[in-house]
């Protein structure tokens, strides 16, 4: 089964949530560094991730998108 884009979102922020490096992620959440450098922009962006030499956290922003995603997320499945 395809995952869809919200689903790498919060498979990257539930990864980051304790502070990783990019290799972590990409390993964490079998993407390759292309990909997560495009969701990593994006995640940045709409602040949900921050960057703090070279490791990536999770805001608290992003742990509440996390949140409501599995929430919702149960209604689907």
């Amino acid at each position: 089964m395809r995952r869809s884009e919200l689903d790498i979102c919060a498979d990257i922020l539930e990864a980051a949530s304790i502070g990783v490096r990019k290799t972590r992620l990409v390993y964490g959440t079998n993407l390759n560094f292309t990909l997560i450098k495009v969701y990593l922009k994006k995640l940045i962006g709409w602040g949900f991730i921050e960057e703090n030499g070279g490791v990536y956290y999770t805001t608290d922003k992003g742990k509440g998108f996390v949140e409501n995603y599995k929430e919702l997320n149960c209604f689907v499945d």
